[in-house]
């Protein structure tokens, strides 16, 4: 009591925080309200900032008008508030990320059926002997353009869906230039020196090429951030070699660096350094997850003001390799016989593309735009294989196929999918509990005669 008397209220504020004027503001409000609840920040005998709520009310005793306050530690319920704030921010982003990967969707549908009708057709005219080197040429660079938007694609849907991993043989050097790639003009205009060091003769990795590619990326842009943010400039460098049985990566940058703090924290969801609104705090918590997945470690080191590295190591296993899913560069086969095909697409240049290249090869094409139509289409022709988008107005191409199969059963084995997006979960799972083949958009010519002949083999 005697240490209390000998201190005033401003005395237990926090030092700094409020003004000398804030009591005396305070006493003012209170005289016009009779009664005030307000927050503030208060220092304990031993230092120790904590929140307080403050209950003031003005009363007379003795004749004189007096306040009398009642303070009270309010730290666990502003951890409460603050836990809360953060499952909202949390609940927010998830609906944020489902809603992105809805709309990855729908716009890899829209890029890719104009895309296959560009590759498409650009491969029907490289095949003419009859064009000059010149157009030859030109095309050439169409194709390679288009081929750098398929790619393009593939990884926005990586990263808005975590897909079914699919596991290849992986030179790990040639993904980390291809991803360096797509950065390339970005680094070079943000003044960042890319320096490789790689051991030479590596074996390949059995990975998913496109969840690495998603870890490798990631790595790049916080490093990019960090530089950035550091200097407007940085040296950006990549290690790989062999340790035993694991190949060893590791990502160095000279930007900011991180604490001890930080470093402890780095995989939790929604943890993030960035300014608000420049990150989501999944890059690295979803990176994590990856590695994992694949057997492997990934660690972060640092420290503050000296940039950080990340060290990723992951298993050799050359029992595992698997080949690349769907090949397409192999020679075709002969095909079975010159069938009925009828092909239900809205885009008609895919259509089109579809005809053509069949035609050319004997086969009798129908084609149908509109999915009510094909019921009757079916029913009054004998098709030996079906063609169908996935996505189309009205009625979606898994609509029709269950009616399809519920009047002709025999049918439910000689349909193929076409689809602009197979990360969708209930497309893969449709897929492949019912043995369905499916051909992604923008698919090119092998492909296409590839899986036609399959099917034909099959029904034969």
């Amino acid at each position: 009591r005697k240490e209390l008397l000998q201190i005033t209220p401003m005395d237990l504020m926090s030092k700094g925080k409020y003004p000398v004027s804030a009591f005396a503001d305070n006493i003012r409000y209170i005289e016009k309200n009779t009664e005030v609840v307000s927050e503030y920040t208060m220092e304990t005998k031993s230092g120790k900032t904590i929140p307080v709520e403050l209950h003031s009310r003005m009363f007379k005793f003795g004749g004189k008008r007096t306040v009398i306050t009642l303070a009270r530690d309010i730290s666990e319920r502003k951890k409460m508030e603050e836990e809360q704030k953060k499952l909202r921010y949390q609940s927010e982003m998830s609906s944020r990320l489902a809603a992105v990967g809805e709309m990855a969707a729908g716009i890899a549908h829209e890029i890719n059926n104009p895309l296959t009708g560009v590759i498409g057709f650009a491969s029907i005219l490289m095949e003419r002997e009859d064009l000059p080197a010149d157009v030859m040429d030109e095309l050439q660079i169409i194709n390679s353009g288009s081929q750098r938007v398929v790619e393009i694609v593939k990884r926005m849907l990586t990263f808005a869906r975590q897909a079914k991993p699919v596991r290849s043989s992986v030179n790990i050097t040639e993904l980390i230039d291809n991803t360096l790639d797509l950065r390339s003009y970005v680094l070079k205009t943000a003044n960042i020196e890319v320096v490789r060091h790689y051991e030479p003769e590596l074996p390949l990795l059995t990975v998913d090429s496109g969840q690495m590619q998603q870890v490798i990326l990631n790595l790049i842009l916080n490093a990019e951030y960090s530089m950035k943010k550091a200097h407007e400039k940085g040296i950006l460098t990549f290690r790989v070699k062999k340790e035993g049985e694991w190949v060893r990566m590791s990502f160095q940058d000279n930007g900011l660096g991180m604490s001890t703090e930080t470093l402890g924290k780095l995989f939790q969801p929604f943890f993030t350094t960035k300014d608000p609104g420049e990150g989501t705090g999944l890059g690295l918590s979803l990176s994590h997850g990856i590695i994992l997945a694949h057997e492997g470690t990934i660690r972060g080191e640092s420290i503050l003001g000296e940039g950080a590295e990340f060290t990723i190591e992951l298993p050799i296993k050359p029992s595992d390799k698997v080949p690349a899913a769907n090949d397409t560069t192999g020679v075709v086969q002969g095909l079975t016989k010159k069938a009925s095909v009828l092909v239900i697409d809205d885009e008609a240049a895919i259509r089109a593309l579809i005809r053509i290249v069949l035609t050319q090869d004997g086969y009798r094409v129908d084609e149908c735009d509109v999915p009510q139509k094909a019921m009757d289409m079916i029913s009054n022709n004998n098709y030996d294989v079906i063609l169908l988008d996935i996505r189309m107005p009205g009625v979606s191409g898994l609509e029709l196929y269950s009616e399809i199969t519920a009047e002709w059963p025999q049918m439910a084995k000689r349909v193929i999918f076409i689809t602009g997006d197979t990360s969708d979960a209930s497309i893969s799972n449709l897929m492949v509990a019912k043995g369905i083949p499916c051909i992604n958009k923008p698919f090119n010519i092998a492909t296409l005669k590839n899986t036609l002949n399959s099917i034909l083999s099959r029904a034969n």
